[in-house]
């Protein structure tokens, strides 16, 4: 699957630390192979799911229609879901 990062996620991404930072490309990745990995969380108030990545969520939504993941945020958990 194709995978698209909003530009929101974009700048969310730039301000996260270097070790942290790498783990959630890693994950990012992974998505493109696993759309619903072990530990993704549907969402109850947004549609799409959430992957945890130490104390951050990485919320992205999957569009079967075009074959995409859509990572739309990036951050930490206290404010994650605000």
């Amino acid at each position: 699957m194709e995978i698209r990062i909003s530009g929101k996620a974009a700048k969310e991404l730039d301000r996260i630390p270097e070790p942290v930072f790498n783990k959630i490309k890693e994950k990012i990745q992974e998505l493109g192979q696993n759309p619903q990995p072990a530990g993704a969380r549907r969402l109850a108030v947004w549609p799409g799911f959430r992957i945890r990545v130490g104390d951050y969520r990485l919320l992205y939504g999957i569009d079967r229609k075009h074959n995409r993941i859509i990572v739309y945020r990036i951050r930490h958990r206290k404010d994650a879901y605000r």
